[in-house]
Protein backbone atom coordinates (compact mmCIF):
# COMPACT_ATOMS: atom_id res chain seq x y z
CA UNK A 1 0.00 0.00 0.00
CA UNK A 2 1.34 3.32 -0.92
CA UNK A 3 1.15 5.96 2.76
CA UNK A 4 -0.31 9.52 1.93
CA UNK A 5 2.66 12.06 2.09
CA UNK A 6 1.66 15.08 4.15
CA UNK A 7 4.68 18.04 4.18
CA UNK A 8 3.58 20.10 7.81
CA UNK A 9 3.92 23.93 7.56
CA UNK A 10 7.72 24.03 9.49
CA UNK A 11 8.77 21.76 7.31
CA UNK A 12 7.96 23.29 3.87
CA UNK A 13 9.51 26.79 5.69
CA UNK A 14 12.80 24.58 6.48
CA UNK A 15 12.70 23.15 2.64
CA UNK A 16 12.42 27.36 1.55
CA UNK A 17 14.93 28.81 3.67
CA UNK A 18 17.13 26.18 2.48
CA UNK A 19 16.96 26.72 -0.95
CA UNK A 20 17.31 30.38 -0.06
CA UNK A 21 20.32 29.86 1.75
CA UNK A 22 22.45 27.92 -1.24
CA UNK A 23 20.71 29.66 -3.84
CA UNK A 24 22.99 32.59 -2.46
CA UNK A 25 25.70 31.12 -4.02
CA UNK A 26 24.77 29.05 -6.67
CA UNK A 27 21.28 28.62 -7.50
CA UNK A 28 21.80 25.41 -9.86
CA UNK A 29 22.88 23.35 -7.01
CA UNK A 30 20.41 24.67 -4.76
CA UNK A 31 17.52 23.68 -7.02
CA UNK A 32 19.31 20.24 -7.28
CA UNK A 33 19.66 19.80 -3.34
CA UNK A 34 15.93 20.31 -2.81
CA UNK A 35 14.65 18.40 -5.57
CA UNK A 36 17.12 15.89 -4.25
CA UNK A 37 15.28 16.09 -0.60
CA UNK A 38 11.56 16.22 -2.45
CA UNK A 39 12.35 13.20 -4.11
CA UNK A 40 14.09 11.23 -1.32
CA UNK A 41 11.07 12.21 0.87
CA UNK A 42 8.23 11.05 -1.72
CA UNK A 43 9.88 7.90 -1.83
CA UNK A 44 9.04 7.32 2.01
CA UNK A 45 5.16 7.20 0.34
CA UNK A 46 6.43 2.97 -0.91
CA UNK A 47 9.03 2.71 1.96
CA UNK A 48 8.26 4.54 5.02
CA UNK A 49 10.43 2.65 7.67
CA UNK A 50 13.46 3.67 5.14
CA UNK A 51 14.61 6.44 7.39
CA UNK A 52 16.31 5.55 10.50
CA UNK A 53 14.48 5.64 13.94
CA UNK A 54 15.24 8.72 15.93
CA UNK A 55 13.11 7.57 18.88
CA UNK A 56 9.37 5.76 19.38
CA UNK A 57 7.57 8.32 17.07
CA UNK A 58 10.18 9.92 14.64
CA UNK A 59 12.49 8.71 11.77
CA UNK A 60 15.01 10.43 10.25
CA UNK A 61 15.79 10.07 6.61
CA UNK A 62 19.72 11.50 5.67
CA UNK A 63 19.92 13.36 2.18
CA UNK A 64 23.31 14.59 1.47
CA UNK A 65 23.72 17.11 5.20
CA UNK A 66 19.76 17.45 5.48
CA UNK A 67 17.93 14.96 7.94
CA UNK A 68 14.41 14.62 6.94
CA UNK A 69 12.44 13.87 10.14
CA UNK A 70 9.24 12.35 9.92
CA UNK A 71 6.72 9.95 11.32
CA UNK A 72 4.97 7.02 9.82
CA UNK A 73 1.13 6.38 10.76
CA UNK A 74 0.81 3.09 9.29
CA UNK A 75 -2.84 2.62 10.40
CA UNK A 76 -3.63 5.57 9.19
CA UNK A 77 -1.30 4.99 5.95
CA UNK A 78 0.29 7.94 6.02
CA UNK A 79 3.76 9.77 6.61
CA UNK A 80 4.05 12.98 7.18
CA UNK A 81 7.55 15.43 6.84
CA UNK A 82 7.90 17.50 10.34
CA UNK A 83 10.80 18.97 9.38
CA UNK A 84 13.72 19.24 7.61
CA UNK A 85 16.97 20.41 9.26
CA UNK A 86 20.91 20.51 8.10
CA UNK A 87 22.44 17.78 9.81
CA UNK A 88 25.64 19.88 10.40
CA UNK A 89 23.84 21.78 12.96
CA UNK A 90 22.97 21.10 16.47
CA UNK A 91 20.12 18.26 15.85
CA UNK A 92 19.47 17.64 19.36
CA UNK A 93 18.96 21.37 20.10
CA UNK A 94 16.58 22.33 17.13
CA UNK A 95 14.38 18.11 17.60
CA UNK A 96 13.54 19.72 20.92
CA UNK A 97 12.06 23.31 19.80
CA UNK A 98 9.70 20.81 17.36
CA UNK A 99 6.59 20.50 19.41
CA UNK A 100 5.20 17.26 20.95
CA UNK A 101 2.40 17.24 18.30
CA UNK A 102 5.27 17.61 15.69
CA UNK A 103 2.56 20.16 13.46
Amino acid sequence: MTAELIWRKRALTQLEAIFDYIRADNPKAAKICVEEIIAASDRLRHFPLSGRAYDNRYRILVVRNHLVLYRHEQLAGRVIVTAVLDGRRDVAALLRQLDPKGG
